[in-house]
């Protein structure tokens, strides 16, 4: 965890600039656990270096002062409440297991010592999936190392403007930049669970976004959020997928949903501007979203036909 924080981080924020370079800027943001350091550097309250810095030392401050190997995490089948009384029902303490994500209405991930959270997923009775991970994130089992991480919180400048929606998945609902600057909320978002149905379901409410784009390794989130999200003219795109075929059909298809859904096709056809260029591209009707998660077109080019259409200009 030590460097996977890191590298996600990474991935995330080049994705977000490439889209951006393209000439996309999203109408809101959201991220999943790590993800939302990649979403505050790209709403603007927290700048890049201080990001990579923050999540830096989260992922250090885990690998050096919480057990590795004892914790696990599982996510089961359930609604949220029906693993809240599997808890109850277990018997084992809440200094040993807890809720680390809900992930959709019958989706919720568990996390704490392994024989706790055995125990709770053999107390819901319902079909459970193991994950794979080094540490029980979003657990107590977070607790050693909350306080290092608040003294290198409270060095970050979190005072910016957000430039664009910031939708919390610690809080479930839109935040303010005042939120993001304080240093609870970030040292609660090691401990507490990730609200990520809650969080989606304020972003449509409120955005209504004709897009949603997962900038991050894998469309994992974007999977989740097709199964409860209600408005069916949504669309929802993979920055990368390492499972789809990567040929001129796979990309074309996805700038055909991006320029369909409302975003300016002028707009899309533009090469990357320079560094110093700060006009401004992109969607209109604000209806681009972008949602980083804990995981390009590099070398392609959209062109605006003179029928309106786009077609894509792929270079090997």
């Amino acid at each position: 965890t030590q460097f996977s924080q890191p590298a996600i981080f990474t991935i995330e924020y080049a994705l977000a600039q490439l889209w951006r370079s393209r000439g996309l800027e999203p109408c809101a943001v959201l991220g999943h656990s790590v993800g939302e350091y990649a979403a505050a550097v790209v709403a603007g309250v927290l700048p890049l270096d201080d990001g990579l810095r923050l999540i830096a030392a989260r992922g250090r401050l885990i690998a050096e002062k919480c057990e590795a190997n004892v914790g696990t995490m599982s996510a089961l089948f359930a609604p949220e409440q029906a693993v809240k009384q599997a808890i109850e029902k277990s018997g084992v303490s809440t200094d040993n297991v807890a809720i680390a994500a809900v992930n959709g209405p019958k989706m919720t991930v568990i996390s704490g010592r392994k024989e706790a959270v055995d125990k709770v997923a053999e107390a819901a009775g319902v079909t459970s999936r193991p994950l794979t991970v080094s540490h029980a994130f979003h657990s107590p089992l977070m607790s050693p190392m909350l306080d290092d991480f608040r003294a290198e919180v409270s060095k970050a400048p979190l005072g910016g403007l957000l430039k664009v929606p910031f939708f919390s998945t610690l809080l479930g609902k839109e935040v303010s930049a005042e939120d993001l600057a304080k240093a609870d909320y970030w040292v609660d978002h090691v401990k507490y669970a990730v609200r990520f149905t809650a969080g989606m379901e304020a972003l449509e409410a409120a955005a209504a976004p004709a897009v949603f784009l997962e900038i991050g390794s894998t469309p994992t989130l974007i999977g989740m959020a097709r199964r409860f999200l209600t408005r069916k003219e949504a669309r929802f795109l993979a920055s990368l997928d390492a499972k789809a075929t990567p040929d001129e059909r796979d990309a074309v298809k996805k700038a055909g949903v991006i320029s369909a859904k409302q975003l300016e096709a002028i707009r899309l056809h533009c090469p990357a501007r320079g560094r110093g260029s700060h006009e401004p591209l992109g969607c209109s009707n604000k209806k681009f979203c972008c949602c980083l998660g804990s995981s390009g077109w590099y070398n392609m080019h959209l062109l605006l036909r003179a029928d309106g259409s786009l077609t894509l200009v792929y270079y090997v």
